[in-house]
């Protein structure tokens, strides 16, 4: 596994599947990619819209995962939706949420640490 990440759920592992896992079922999990991405869009532009990256343009950047929803199996991988972890000013999106808005940390964690049980060359 790769250091650093930050685990919502360290001891749960991914769930696999009941079927051998059919390649042609990587529809599924495209899909779903371009939900969290368009979910991560409408994070940033909220808090744009709110202030938080001050009246400067901010800088972008990205980076692999940061966080993950469970842990993979030796058999499946938990692959991410995400493509990438925006970092905006040096900073990951969840950052930027008040330390007391625990919820509102959550949601923008949602999309960046969800996962789909793939095997590893599908990853």
């Amino acid at each position: 596994m790769p250091s650093g990440r930050i685990y919502s759920s360290p001891t749960s592992s991914v769930e696999e599947p009941d079927r051998p896992y059919r390649y042609f079922d990587l529809d599924k999990h495209a899909a779903r990619r371009l939900e969290v991405e368009a979910e991560k869009l409408l994070h940033v532009a909220c808090l744009k819209a709110i202030g938080k990256f001050g009246a400067d343009p901010p800088t972008l950047a990205f980076t692999g995962a940061v966080y993950q929803d469970r842990k993979g199996s030796a058999d499946y991988l938990g692959c991410h939706r995400s493509i990438s972890n925006p970092k905006i000013n040096g900073r990951n999106v969840p950052d930027f949420a008040p330390a007391h808005l625990l919820d509102f940390r959550r949601l923008l964690i949602a999309p960046l640490e969800v996962t789909d049980p793939l095997p590893a060359p599908a990853n």
